[in-house]
């Protein structure tokens, strides 16, 4: 039976030509019906929405010519890394610039209290508002916000930190694309659109994505975003335009008195003034007060400036793009907060108490506070606070020469960045290291000098002796 089967299976003929036709059509036939089974999409019906579809940008597609070049740490593991450690105090206090080169790729210095730190400096901005963050109400200090927010985000923090940031591209969600379907001329203006994609910066430690490109239409939120994303407090400065310059109007109605003095004997052209800012960890002052004053009037109560103010003025307006300075300041807290904007020199205040200045104290008062915080200091609570400054000019985000006017100084150049990251201290670590003997030795040198009125400006007439006396002892 078998061989019989193979033998009927062999023989069999091959099908006819008309079979195979008939074959053909009732495919075609099918395929017709089931398109014409599918719910059609009219000509003013959209398509259903859909989420666009994210990819991971090459740094070096998002690069511009005119910024400068940034060393990656590809191989950083930020939680493991210590924070730097800085001893800058000397035995007498001049002041002075104090400036030393550096380079665009040690602008911000990660280490393993990012996360921690960030995640405060939100919490801080939701707080506080416009205490930690602001700016001027000018198209030129909103251009300053908008270069800053480019070259970090869009530049120097993925390009430098790789493993920590990123941009991200997102296609346009379909129901964003055109409908109907574009008809010539029109067609490769509307085929662009639909391929142009958004640009997000991904913090991924923080686990937060912000727009890039298109960036946020508010400058204030761009400066909350950047006061969230690095620990680094920033102030952003402009050069004044000329004093015929209608535009100097607006930025001189936020000077106060001592501003306008100030024009008087040296006259406003050429003087840089803060126009942006977010400071999470100011030490001792408000930095909303600093907000639309020339370089002169922020440090108007720092003695001996005066000494520095012309080299100061000429340094900034002489500054150029890729090549940055660095200076390391430091002081004595009795406390551990940041966050200190009332006092760096006492402790801070308990919440129940009054909420003033120390500007706003009765010279006797401030006198009697001095003498009762004496005998109570916690040395043992009691910090060295350095902060690492440096001063950056920020390459111009746009290529066109008319943009002047707007977020670059009467010469066209990009802003100036000023940027401190804080680092605390313990005393006690200190006189353990056996530097105890050597900072007692700079806390009494501000007494010398050329600025002997640093040992006031500073506080140390409320916590100078017992803090000496700790220093000296053994431990």
């Amino acid at each position: 039976m078998g061989h019989g089967m193979l033998y009927s299976m062999t023989a069999m003929e091959p099908p006819s030509l008309p079979r195979l036709v008939l074959v053909l059509l009732a495919l075609l036939l099918l395929s017709f019906l089931a398109r014409r089974s599918r719910p059609s999409r009219s000509p003013t019906t959209p398509p259903k929405p859909s989420l666009g579809a994210t990819s991971t940008i090459k740094h070096e597609d998002a690069s511009n010519p005119g910024r400068p070049a940034i060393e990656p740490l590809n191989d950083l593991d930020w939680a493991s890394t210590s924070p730097a450690v800085f001893r800058p105090f000397k035995p007498v206090y001049h002041i002075t610039m104090a400036i030393q080169a550096t380079t665009p790729s040690e602008l911000i210095a990660v280490d393993r209290n990012y996360l921690d730190r960030v995640t405060s400096r939100r919490r801080l901005i939701s707080v506080h508002g416009p205490a930690v963050a602001g700016l001027l109400p000018t198209a030129r200090a909103a251009r300053a916000v908008g270069d800053l927010y480019a070259y970090l985000l869009g530049h120097y923090l993925p390009r430098r930190f790789p493993s920590m940031f990123e941009l991200v591209a997102t296609a346009p969600p379909e129901d964003e694309r055109p409908w109907p379907p574009p008809s010539p001329p029109d067609l490769r203006e509307n085929q662009e659109k639909q391929t142009t994609k958004a640009v997000l910066f991904h913090n991924k430690v923080a686990r937060r994505r912000f727009p890039l490109n298109p960036p946020p239409a508010d400058p204030l939120e761009m400066l909350r975003i950047l006061g969230e994303t690095v620990e680094d407090d920033l102030f952003l400065l402009l050069r004044d335009p000329p004093d015929d310059d209608d535009n100097n109007n607006d930025a001189a109605a936020h000077d106060d008195s001592s501003s306008n003095n100030n024009k008087n004997n040296h006259g406003s052209s050429g003087q840089h003034r803060a126009v942006a800012f977010v400071c999470c960890h100011p030490s001792g002052f408000d930095p909303s007060e600093k907000l639309g004053k020339r370089l002169v009037d922020i440090h108007g109560p720092v003695p001996g400036y005066e000494k520095i103010q012309a080299s100061m003025e000429r340094f900034f307006g002489r500054l150029e793009v890729g090549r940055p300075v660095k200076r390391v300041n430091w002081g004595i807290q009795t406390h551990p907060d940041l966050h200190a904007p009332a006092s760096h020199r006492a402790a801070p205040r308990e919440p129940s108490s009054p909420a003033t200045s120390e500007s706003e104290e009765p010279q006797g008062q401030a006198k009697e506070n001095a003498a009762k915080t004496e005998p109570d200091l916690d040395v043992r609570n009691s910090h060295l606070r350095v902060e690492l400054q440096t001063v950056t000019r920020l390459p111009r985000s746009g290529s066109n020469d008319d943009d002047k006017g707007l977020g670059h100084d009467n010469s066209g150049q990009g802003p100036i960045l000023f940027s401190f990251k804080t680092h605390l201290y313990p005393l006690t670590a200190l006189r353990a290291e056996g530097h105890g003997p050597a900072l007692a030795d700079a806390i009494e040198g501000l007494r010398h000098g050329n600025a002997p009125g640093m040992w006031e400006y500073k506080g140390a007439e409320r916590w100078g002796r017992g803090l000496c006396e700790f220093l000296r002892s053994s431990a």
